[in-house]
């Protein structure tokens, strides 16, 4: 997934996104620690290949899905990387919408 972002390959990118999405939701549950991760690592993916509107789109959606549940500790880590990674790469109005 991350490399054929890396190499441009949008399509190949979110059909990978949406199968390793789908087989953890089938395993684990929608909304569970392990979806909720999930979703926050495809954002990332989207995010490193240069896909900003896509992968903000998809972390944020994560990050609301994951608000919604009762896995607090998560939903804490990943706002704080999030909010991190973005203060570090220079998008400090991004990391304070967090």
């Amino acid at each position: 997934m991350d490399a054929k972002g890396k190499l441009g390959d949008r399509d190949r990118q979110d059909a990978l996104a949406e199968l390793y999405e789908n087989r953890i939701r089938k395993a684990h549950g929608k909304d569970s620690e392990q979806d909720i991760n999930v979703r926050v690592r495809t954002a990332y993916s989207l995010l490193e290949s240069g896909r900003l509107p896509d992968g903000q789109k998809k972390l944020h959606a994560a990050l609301a899905a994951s608000a919604k549940t009762d896995l607090h500790a998560v939903t804490l880590r990943h706002y704080t990387e999030a909010a991190r990674s973005f203060h570090t790469s220079g998008l400090n109005d991004d990391a304070a919408a967090l």
